[in-house]
Parts: structure tokens; sequence; C-alpha cells
């Protein structure tokens, strides 16, 4: 029975078998699939995404690496010394600062620069607050005081602009400060520039670049100065150097500026005394008695404009026949001008120094004179000047003259030429003075043989008017 049931499997009924067997084998999961999420959209859309976070990563690794590359130029930029500010008084002290004055470090060059900046922490300060401190220290600590003082400013940058900058504003600061503290000083400014052989001789003689390079300066401004006076000048303080080039008549540098302490009363005095001046030439005319005869008078008239200085008690008697000094500088003071054999002669009262000196004379027309400085010293000078006339005021302008410490300035000063007469202007005084005293002496007590002659002389001359003769 068995046989005959597999003879009746045919091919199909196999094949029907096989299938059956197969699909009880493969699980049937086809109805618990979700054929309503898109899978193929989903798959496309994730790439997308990811680039877009991929740029937006990039991109903001960008902006952080600006940021910090714009905070690290800003810190370096700040942080970097970009001007060096040295002060000398025996103290020195060097102050490096960024682009904004800022000051990044103040550094002591010596013993007394320590003793001043003991304490003092100027780090990160305005370079104007730092420079107070500083000369505040140097006046609390003595190295400044009310007697003579001398402050060199040294200035280094790059830019020729910059450092003209701040050389003003270092020592515009420094005289605030010191006029808050009711002093005065010389101020020195230079802007340097970085020299191997400056270095070295601030190395060799233990002092700062700023004044290895004012006193390399000073000495090849000066012929009659050599490399041997940097021995001499190299241990002295600032004042100390300034009094050797004042009495010495020392020339500084071209590129040093001289900063002068402010002397406007003295001259402010000076010159308001020639505006008092000439109403004590206009009295003696007014009270001149009127005379007998014309020629009396116009000796009498003449008289006195050769003697208005004489009134003055003060005036020797060789300053009768000269004005009244016009000082037009400020640190520049005349004591007297004298007049003689067209001479000008001129004395001062500050010492001064020459340097190709040049003079103008004119009157009080604008007529100008020939003249010619001849002869000039630390106190004295001479002028020569020609075509002048008698009786009259002019006034001359020196040129290329300046005070021992100081730069160069104009002085302004005015004489007065003596009376010129017919010939013999001293006789025609004799004459009035023998005539005045034999009116109230005898004869006999004036008494010598020129005085008889001239009494003689002056009754001719009385009787050449009224037509009488004479009685001896």
């Amino acid at each position: 029975m068995a046989k005959l049931n597999r003879r009746q499997l045919n091919r199909q009924q196999l094949e029907a078998c096989i299938r059956s067997a197969v699909c009880e084998l493969t699980p049937d999961v086809l109805d618990r699939i979700d054929l309503s999420t898109p899978q193929e959209k989903e798959a496309a859309a994730r790439p997308v995404r990811n680039v877009r976070r991929r740029v937006t990563g990039i991109l903001a690794a960008a902006c952080l690496s600006m940021i910090a590359l714009a905070g690290g130029t800003y810190t370096y930029q700040n942080g970097r010394v970009d001007s060096v500010i040295g002060i000398d008084v025996n103290p020195s002290v060097e102050l490096s600062v960024n682009r904004r004055n800022k000051v990044l470090e103040a550094e002591a060059l010596n013993d007394d620069g320590t003793a001043i900046m003991e304490d003092m922490d100027l780090k990160g300060v305005d370079l104007n607050v730092a420079i107070n401190a500083v000369i505040g220290s140097m006046v609390t600590q003595g190295y400044l005081n009310d007697l003579d003082n001398a402050i060199l400013v040294t200035v280094s940058n790059d830019s020729i602009k910059k450092a003209q900058g701040l050389r003003y504003s270092v020592v515009k600061d420094i005289q605030a400060t010191l006029e808050e503290k009711q002093l005065k000083a010389v101020v020195y400014d230079q802007q340097v520039i970085e020299e191997d052989e400056v270095k070295q001789l601030a190395d060799e003689y233990n002092i700062s670049y700023g004044k290895a390079y004012f006193l390399k300066e000073l000495i090849g401004q000066n012929s009659s100065m050599t490399m041997e006076d940097m021995k001499e000048l190299a241990p002295l303080n600032m004042e100390e150097i300034a009094r050797v080039i004042a009495e010495r008549s020392y020339a500084v540098g071209d590129r040093t500026g001289v900063q002068e302490p402010e002397t406007s009363p003295p001259a402010t005095h000076a010159e308001t005394s020639p505006e008092t001046s000439p109403p004590s030439t206009e009295e003696p005319v007014t009270e001149t008695p009127t005379a007998a005869t014309e020629s009396q008078t116009t000796a009498q008239t003449s008289q006195p404009q050769t003697q208005p200085a004489s009134s003055a008690p003060s005036q020797t008697p060789e300053e009768t026949s000269s004005g009244q000094e016009v000082v037009s500088s400020e640190v520049i003071k005349i004591d007297y001008v004298d007049y003689e054999n067209e001479l000008v002669m001129v004395y001062f009262k500050t010492k001064v120094k020459w340097k190709n000196p040049t003079v103008s004379v004119k009157d009080g027309d604008g007529n100008t004179y020939s003249a010619k400085v001849e002869d000039t010293s630390s106190d004295y000078c001479e002028i020569h000047v020609t075509g002048l006339q008698g009786a009259t005021e002019y006034t001359f302008i020196l040129g290329g003259i300046s005070p021992k410490i100081g730069r160069q300035t104009t002085v302004k000063g005015v004489f007065e030429t003596p009376v010129i007469g017919d010939g013999m202007p001293d006789s025609g005084t004799e004459e009035e003075e023998t005539e005045e005293t034999s009116d109230t002496e005898p004869a006999s007590t004036t008494g010598t043989a020129p005085s008889e002659t001239t009494q003689k002389e002056t009754k001719k001359e009385e009787t050449a008017h009224t037509g009488e003769e004479p009685s001896y």
C-alpha cells in the first residue's frame, strides 16, 4: 500500500511538498514591516544634515581662531616697548612705555635712582603720572631743591614725529611738577638713536646712555673740547654739568633743546624802566633860565640834552650820554649803554655768549645806519656805527647772542648821541659856567689867565649884539 502511494506522487506533487517545506522554514515577516515610513528619503536626508553640522563647526572654529588672534595681537602690541624715556639729575631712571604711553617697566640706572624708586610700582600707569611720581620723589629726597637744578630728558623712538611729541609732553609734565613744588630747573631734552660708540662710553664711565649721548654731542659741538673732557664731566651730576657749560660758555649740541626757568619779572622791570626815563630828560629843558642873548639861549637849551642821565645819582659820569636800555629777551638784561666817537658800548648784567653776531641801528624815523659788532665778551660788546647825528636817540638790535645756558635770541636797546655844537661844544659850556661864576664872585677869586680870556671872549660876543665897545 505504501509502495502504491509513493508511485502515485508525481513531479508536481513533489514540487508542492518542497515548496511547503521551504515556506515553513522561512518566517513570514511582511506583515510586521511598517511600509508607511519613506525609507529611501530618510537615507538621502542624513548626508545633508551632516554637511551643515560640519560647516557650522568649521565657522565656529574660524571665529574662535580670529578672536584668539586678535586678542594675541592686542596683547603683543600693548606689551611691546614702543618708547624709552630717560631722566637724569644725579639719579638716573629709565621708563619703558608702550604705544599707548603706559609704563611697562621703570628701571633705576644707578644707586641714587634705586633710592628714589624704592617702594614705587609704576607698571601699568600713564607716563605723565610716572613722571610726576619720579620728579616728586627726587624733590622729597633732596635731589631737586630751591637752588640751581638741571634735568636731562632723553627720548628714544623709531618715529621722529612720535619722539618729538614725547619730548614736548615730558618736558611740560616736568615743568608742571616743578611749578607745583615751587622749584625751577634748566631742562635739557634730546632725541637719541642707538650707537655702539655711545653704548661703550656709557659702559666705560658707568653712566646712562642718555647722559653719555649728551656729553658726546657737547664735546662735538665745541672745538675747544676733546674726549678727554669726558673723564671730567661724566662723574658730575646734571647741575654741575650745567654750571660748567655756563662758566666756560659751551654750546650744547644742535639736537639738544634747552628750557630755561621763566624770568619774566626781571624782564618786565627792564622793559618798563625806559618808559619812566623820558620825563627826566625833559625837566631840565623846562627849568632852563632865559638868557639875555641869542647865543647863550642856544647854548643853554642844548646843554640839557648832553646831560640828561647825569641827574640820576646812580649813574657814573661816563654814562651821561647813554640812554636807558630796553631788553627784548626774557633771559638777557642790559646793565647800561654808552656812546663815544661812533662807538656804542653795551654792558650786560647777564653772562652771554656769541655766535655770528649781527646788529642793526635805526633812528626814530626808521632810517638804518651802517653798523658792525667790533668786539665781544661774556658781559660786553662794542658796536661801530657811522653817519649818526647829534642829540638824537637811536635803537639797536643785537643778534647771534644767547645766555650762557640757552638758545640764541635778540636784544634791543637804545642810546643817545651827544649834542654837536659849532665845533667846540665843551667850550660853550665852560663859557656859560665862567659867566655865571663871574656874576657871583669877584674876578680876583676866579682867577687864572685862561678864565680871564674866556670872560673877554664872552663880553665880545655880548657887545656884538649891543654895539658897545668892551671895557677891560
